[in-house]
């Protein structure tokens, strides 16, 4: 009777097991459909928010070169001029004797000034012009503290007691000072102390230093020593910047004013994060130009009595910056491409190409040696400011964390649209002097 009873249920295990085998089989399926489905899911939004914040950056980009208006506080663009994008040979060195007349008339009509933007090679273009100025004749000054340079103190036509002085920034009240000056009788003078006024200008032909686009205009406003008779607007004016690319120039920024604390690798990556991090939570982005491409009349505009710092935005700042590359007469230097920016500094300032081992002491490299290699690779400064770390090395570790670089990458984002814009009028540049070369040499021929 056991044995029956065993024989007819038998069959009805069997088929409870497999039912309940195909259950949990099933289940387990499902499980795994869902998994996937909702893994799809996830990786379908993470795609798509990049692709949405990469389109709001490119849009944002668009709107700001187009002069869109981002909010009710947004501003006109200060008119700056006509689009100067072609680069023409203002001076020869001329150390022949026979040509300093030549030389002096030149220097007359064309004045240059560097723009030293903070961690963009100005220690290493500092000393170039200043061998130059040795080797050339040339007065040079390099000031200090005039970044926030007050348009107020360019303008007088009198130069008793009227010193260049800072109306904006940190610096505000303080007057701007002379570092050198340079003239050929006198050899090289360090005046520290000297506050700069109109009435030096006639013995310059370069001014540099951490001071604002458009202090070139002081040249043009007559003084004791600067008359200028009915045409006001005698002398030309050669701008020189040099950009760096964001990320990198942010990072040497902390590097060099961390630079005399006792700080390891990982106490520079902290601080980066947690300066990134917090930034961005209050809504605010590096802003690394403003000080040096805004004019003083822009900045009187932009803090002074219009507006303050609450009014005007950092979207309105930077779209009147990539104007201002549009329309002021602007050599643009790129420090990832040093031996292509001193071709064209080299082509402005030295026609006769006397001074051609000088720019290559600097990093221009000679085409009769090696090939020109075209990169973004950054080109290492002849002269640098002393850093623990190496500013590559804290970038490649920081790209370990896509997702903290990413947020790096959005605070530098107006510093990276001002560094894109610059970079492609440096090449509209260097392929002009290229053609302005090549055609020189088949005339030559």
């Amino acid at each position: 009777m056991m044995k029956q009873n065993r024989l007819l249920y038998s069959p009805l295990r069997f088929w409870v097991r497999m039912c309940l085998l195909s259950i949990v089989l099933a289940s387990l399926g499902m499980h795994w459909t869902l998994n996937t489905m909702i893994t799809n899911e996830l990786s379908d939004f993470s795609t798509s928010k990049r692709a949405l914040q990469s389109s709001h950056r490119e849009s944002l980009t668009r709107r700001i070169t187009a002069g869109y208006h981002e909010s009710q506080n947004s501003t006109p663009l200060l008119s700056t001029g006509q689009d100067n994008n072609v680069l023409l040979p203002i001076w020869s060195c001329s150390t022949d004797q026979s040509h300093r007349h030549r030389q002096q008339t030149q220097r007359d009509k064309h004045k240059l000034v560097f723009v030293h933007v903070f961690k963009t090679a100005g220690m290493t273009m500092r000393e170039l012009f200043l061998r130059y100025a040795v080797a050339c004749h040339a007065g040079i000054g390099l000031l200090s503290e005039c970044s926030g340079l007050s348009p107020d103190s360019i303008r007088s036509n009198s130069t008793a007691g009227k010193w260049w002085t800072n109306g904006f920034g940190s610096k505000k009240g303080k007057p701007c000072l002379i570092k050198a000056v340079n003239r050929a009788q006198l050899g090289l003078n360090a005046l520290d102390t000297i506050k700069m006024q109109n009435s030096i200008l006639s013995e310059l032909d370069i001014l540099g230093g951490h001071l604002p686009l458009g202090v070139g205009a002081a040249w043009n406003q007559p003084t004791d020593q600067i008359a200028f008779a009915g045409n006001p607007q005698t002398t030309s004016i050669q701008y020189v910047t040099f950009f760096r690319d964001a990320v990198s120039k942010f990072i040497s920024g902390v590097l060099y004013q961390k630079r005399n604390r006792n700080y390891s690798f990982r106490d520079i990556l902290n601080l980066i994060r947690s300066r990134v991090q917090g930034e961005l939570a209050q809504g605010k982005y590096r802003e690394g130009y403003s000080a040096y491409l805004l004019t003083p009349e822009q900045k009187q505009y932009f803090y002074g009595s219009k507006f303050s710092t609450n009014n005007s935005t950092i979207a309105d700042r930077t779209r009147q910056i990539l104007d201002n590359l549009n329309h002021h007469n602007i050599l643009v230097g790129i420090v990832e491409r040093m031996s292509e920016s001193l071709e064209l500094l080299q082509f402005v300032l030295d026609r006769d190409n006397e001074q051609t081992p000088l720019f290559e002491s600097f990093g221009m490299q000679n085409k009769n040696q090696t090939a020109h290699i075209r990169n973004r690779e950054e080109t290492a400064a002849k002269i640098n400011n002393p850093s623990k770390f190496s500013t590559a090395s804290v970038v490649v570790e920081l790209q370990q964390d896509p997702t903290f670089f990413s947020m790096l990458q959005e605070y530098v984002k107006y510093d990276a649209m001002i560094y894109d814009k610059a970079f492609r009028r440096h090449e509209l540049q260097y392929d002009f002097v290229v053609k302005q070369k090549r055609g020189a040499l088949a005339a030559q021929r």
